[in-house]
Parts: C-alpha cells; sequence; structure tokens
C-alpha cells in the first residue's frame, strides 16, 4: 500500500516547543494550584481514554476532582470555562513571533513536490499556529486531537484524521517527536510513523518498513528536516516492495 500523504504534529515537531512553555510561565504562576490539576489530568486522560466526549467537559470534571472539589454538571461546566479563560485562550497570543524549526518549509515544497498531500493534526487547538510558523498554505487539512475527543495515543484521532484525509491509515505516514504520544499512537492505529529527534544528530535517516510489533518503534528516525523527503520515498520504496531496509 504505497504512501500517498503526510500528517504532522506541530508542538515539538514543526517548532521547538520550549519557547512556548517559557511564555506560558506567567500563566502558570497565576494560577499554579489550576494548573497542576490541568496537566495532571491530560496526563491521565492519555493512558485511560475510557470516557465518553466531550473531552472538555470531562477534563473539567476531572480537574475538580484533582482539586478536591465537587464535579457535578454545573461544577464542571464552570471550570470548563475557567480553563479555557485562565490558558487556552491566551495561547494564540503567546505564540506569536514562534519561528519553525530550520528547513521545515521547504521539506514540506519538497512532499508536495513529490505528489503527498499534507496534513496537520495536534492535541491541543491549531489556532494561529500554523499560519504564525508560515506554513497555513501547504497544508490540505488540520485539525486537533481535541476536536475528536480523545488525546494522542488513543488511535480514536488517528483514525478520524484517516477518514477526514480520504487515504487509509496505512497509506498517511505520521510524523512526531514523541514515543509515546506520536509513534505509540500512530502505529496502534495502523499508520506508518517517523520520529523525528533533532537531538540525535543523525548523519543520516534510519528507515524501516516493518519495525515489528512493538509499536513504540518507528518506520523512520530522522534528526534533520532535510532528511524527510529522501527517507519518505525509500518507505515508499520499501513498503511497495514488501521488504526492510
Amino acid at each position: 500500500m504505497p504512501l500517498q500523504a503526510v500528517a504532522f504534529d506541530i508542538d515539538g515537531t514543526l517548532y521547538p516547543e520550549w519557547g512556548f512553555f517559557l511564555r506560558q510561565f506567567p500563566l502558570c504562576l497565576r494560577s499554579p494550584l489550576l494548573c497542576y490539576a490541568f496537566w495532571k489530568v491530560r496526563k491521565d486522560l492519555r493512558v485511560h481514554d475510557l470516557y465518553d466526549p466531550p473531552l472538555h467537559r470531562e477534563q473539567a470534571r476531572r480537574v475538580l476532582q484533582v482539586l478536591g472539589r465537587s464535579s457535578g454538571e454545573e461544577a464542571a461546566a464552570r471550570m470548563e470555562g475557567l480553563l479555557y479563560r485562565r490558558l487556552y485562550r491566551h495561547w494564540d497570543r503567546l505564540f506569536a513571533g514562534m519561528k519553525p524549526f530550520a528547513g521545515v518549509r521547504e521539506t514540506l515544497i519538497e512532499l508536495r513536490r513529490q505528489g503527498y498531500a499534507l496534513a496537520a493534526m495536534s492535541d491541543f487547538p491549531v489556532g494561529n499556529k500554523l499560519q504564525v510558523l508560515g506554513l497555513e498554505d501547504l497544508f490540505t487539512l488540520s485539525f486537533s486531537a481535541e476536536e475528536i475527543g480523545y488525546l494522542k495515543p488513543s488511535r480514536m484521532p488517528f483514525c478520524a484524521l484517516a477518514e477526514e484525509f480520504g487515504y487509509s491509515v496505512g497509506e498517511i505516514l505520521y510524523v512526531g517527536n514523541s514515543v509515546s504520544k506520536d509513534i505509540l499512537g500512530a502505529r496502534s492505529a495502523g499508520m506508518p510513523a517517523a520520529l523525528f529527534r533533532a537531538s540525535d544528530g543523525l548523519k543520516d535517516p534510519a528507515v524501516c518498513a516493518d519495525p515489528g510489533e512493538d509499536c513504540t518503534q518507528p518506520h523512520i528516525l530522522f534528526s534533520s528536516y532535510h532528511q524527510l523527503p529522501d527517507a519518505a520515498a525509500r518507505l515508499r520504496q520499501l513498503m511497495e516492495q514488501g521488504g526492510a531496509d
């Protein structure tokens, strides 16, 4: 089954997320307990996704539980609004001026030239991120896993991505920077996965058409964006041949 599309995580994959985290620090100082509960709940939601969407209401309910407060429906609705006011609504403003990793735009242009359709799928709202990064015009599709009601590594957002994109999961290469979220989630859904680790400083990318049953193992490991087009072409060739590197 040949690769037809490449989808990207955003935070930490298309740009260095540490800069954005630093910009959020004042928000955490203003509401430290709320932020602590929020991030703890996000971690728990990734591990145990057996709940009924909408995610934001469930998230608010669990934040209340962490804080030791009543988690009834009215209280959860109020907390959902509070999380928006204290956190979500500030993110577009804080993202202003962020820059992508070196070579990202050139790589996306080359992938499009090779015939791949491009998508972006992140956990957090996409908001203005692609526009600020100067990449919005290159993507056919972009959305947040939150819109589906589940967070990575749940297979649900990856299956929704394939359905929305109009390809089978096996025809989409998913690119991310997290083994526990991106690689595990994509591979669990049956989607080939590429792991971006800038810190590895690889001279050449590693490419394998069959990384085995361990869903934490990527099909591609690369550390520079200029390596990705050739690695994707190599993977597509190997998959068509039915062999491994």
